[in-house]
């Protein structure tokens, strides 16, 4: 009776490490390539199986590629793009799925849409918003060769109340375009500010002078760029174009 039950064991045994290579690993055990069989303990699809031996695995997801653009939740043109709302979200057409790496997205009174499928769907099925406050329209259909809504400001990128809140009046571009703030002190923008002698250049921010200000000892710097101070008479080297206080030292 002993030798019957430990010949069943066995014989369970042997079945159950037969079956085991059939079975997908849990994520935390990895699993083995259906492909080519080698074992991935960290980079495998949960989907499929494959690892990252023969597929590429998604940084965002943790799926497969090849996976992810079927399901949809990957760009189909360069399947690199996660675009899904739960993992990368990377902006993407709505209609063809493409990112906007793989094609030029407008914001249109349905989301987000490629220049080909707002150009297929008809005149007036989509109307382009403006980019900035995305509740004016700008357009309708994309095509060069007619003109756009009246709306659409000189920049041919905003509408006319957002060109016209953040135009720079010195040098009349507009500072949404040219990606600059409009300073609230100088009522320029930041480029011309800095050219002007109003803001200082050096610091990532182009402090205004009228909010940090200027360097005590005339130098084209906000107080937050003077460096080597005098530790006894405050005096800036740098403002001051000497190498050292000669006076305290």
């Amino acid at each position: 009776m002993k030798r019957r039950v430990l010949a069943a064991l066995a014989a369970l045994t042997l079945l159950l490490t037969a079956f085991a290579g059939l079975i997908p690993y849990s994520a935390h055990a990895g699993a083995r390539c259906p492909d080519c069989g080698e074992w991935n303990e960290d980079e495998y699809c949960a989907k499929c199986w494959r690892g990252g031996c023969c597929r590429t695995i998604c940084d965002d997801c943790g799926y497969c590629t090849d996976c992810m653009v079927e399901a949809g939740e990957h760009c189909p043109e360069c399947e690199d793009a996660c675009i899904g709302e739960d993992f990368g979200n990377v902006p993407h057409c709505e209609v063809c799925l493409r990112c906007e790496s793989c094609c030029d997205l407008h914001e249109t009174m349905d989301g987000l849409k490629c220049e080909d499928c707002i150009e297929e769907a008809g005149d007036d099925q989509y109307n382009i918003m403006c980019p900035h406050c995305e509740t004016n329209i700008i357009g309708n259909t994309y095509d060069e060769d007619d003109p756009m809504d009246d709306n659409l400001a000189d920049c041919s990128v905003h509408c006319i109340d957002c060109y016209e809140a953040f135009l720079c009046p010195e040098c009349n571009e507009c500072a949404l375009c040219e990606e600059v703030d409009i300073c609230e002190y100088c009522d320029i923008c930041e480029n011309c500010a800095v050219s002007a002698g109003y803001h200082c250049g050096y610091c990532d921010d182009l402090s205004c002078y009228a909010d940090v200000g200027q360097c005590p000892d005339g130098g084209d710097h906000c107080v937050n760029c003077c460096e080597d101070v005098c530790e006894d008479c405050g005096t800036c080297t740098w403002g001051a174009e000497i190498e050292y206080c000669e006076e305290c030292h």
